[in-house]
């Protein structure tokens, strides 16, 4: 069987470092464009993924001019995909619903997914999967890792790379793939908003707003709507410093609200796992919600809990399987536009109001 050729065999060929080779492939600033040739004329050479030549003829229609370095521009150039998934998030709802949206939409296109958990261990080590250089893989989609390293590592195999959602601390000369995620700015905002329409003025925040993008941008929606309204923020009623289970442990927030001065009249969860686990403290110290204190999260998530068909949480909908679809069609078009710059696309979701929240009555005990 012949052995698949790499990028680093371009790169011991030409005498480059395979960072280079990477970045010539996908088309990165700063290549110069005589290595960018060299570069694809190789990968052109030794059948390099799908890079190929077209003959095009010259002016003078006598000779053929090699081309080389785009890749098929067709739907098929997308045959295999590799989807990477945090091994720790795979049995929640919502992560649950964004493997079937990419396993459907890859299955569509005729395209086959290969699934591949990540444990921390493997972040921390920078491990990829040992097919990723194994098999004909065209493409990547990594679904909640959020470290920025390990997503470098990816990218640097020069293959077409989605997130979905990222590390916190993304900036726009950070962005080294396309990025999916939710809208959460302006949901939290308006998550928000709803609770100072029913009076709250004491409004806290649960949630480690390092662990990804998202809650760091809940959180931007939540101090927006505080500034907004000309309410304080009360930085003794928030639980934002980075915690080894992100809050979804009930030691870590039972841990968080235990040492506060005094409870706000509502809080503003990271989302509905955190969210579940503040009212879990609550109940446990007698505390009724929303009679007490007011509760919010994000994703709306199904636990069978609702009664009477209502939602247990005032919350935001999110659909996982939409935000699955589009990284794979995101994956699609930068597969075929690979010098484009990288994109950071968010899907609209939508506040449904639920149980957890009522007008302020009193407040809640210390």
């Amino acid at each position: 069987m012949k052995r698949k050729m790499t990028s680093l065999d371009i790169a011991n060929r030409l005498g480059l470092s395979r960072t280079t080779v990477s970045k010539a492939l996908n088309g990165h600033e700063g290549i110069p464009d005589s290595t960018r040739e060299r570069v694809l004329n190789v990968a052109a050479e030794i059948g390099y993924k799908h890079y190929g030549r077209e003959m095009s003829l010259g002016v003078d229609g006598s000779k053929a001019k090699a081309v080389s370095g785009m890749p098929d521009a067709s739907p098929a150039a997308l045959r295999t995909i590799a989807l990477l998934m945090d091994r720790g998030m795979a049995q929640q709802g919502y992560w649950v619903d964004v493997l079937r949206g990419v396993e459907e939409a890859a299955s569509q296109n005729d395209c086959t997914m290969v699934l591949h958990f990540i444990s921390p261990q493997d972040c921390m080590e920078l491990k990829i999967p040992h097919s990723l250089g194994q098999r004909e893989i065209d493409g990547i989609i990594a679904a909640g890792l959020f470290s920025k390293d390990y997503v470098k590592v990816l990218t640097a195999l020069g293959l077409p790379t989605v997130q979905i959602d990222c590390h916190a601390d993304v900036h726009t000369k950070d962005m080294i793939c396309d990025t999916v995620m939710m809208e959460s700015e302006q949901s939290v905002y308006e998550l928000t908003n709803h609770l100072i329409s029913l009076g709250h003025t004491r409004i806290g925040f649960i949630g480690d707003i390092q662990n990804c993008l998202s809650f760091h941008e809940r959180w931007f929606g939540f101090t927006r709507a505080l500034i907004h309204a000309n309410l304080p923020l009360l930085q003794s009623c928030c639980a934002i410093t980075p915690v080894p289970g992100h809050y979804f442990d009930i030691q870590e927030v039972s841990g968080s609200l235990e040492v506060m001065p005094e409870l706000p009249s509502a809080f503003v969860c990271a989302n509905d796992l955190v969210a579940r686990q503040v009212k879990k403290w609550l109940l446990s110290q007698g505390l009724r919600v929303p009679r007490d204190v007011s509760i919010t999260g994000f994703d709306l998530l199904s636990t069978g809990e609702e009664s009477g068909g209502g939602n247990e949480l005032t919350s935001v909908r999110v659909n996982g399987s939409n935000i699955g679809a589009r990284a794979f069609e995101q994956l699609l078009w930068r597969a075929q536009r690979r010098n484009r710059p990288a994109e950071n696309i968010r899907l609209a979701c939508s506040v449904e109001i639920g149980d957890s929240t009522s007008f302020i009555a009193s407040n809640p005990k210390d």
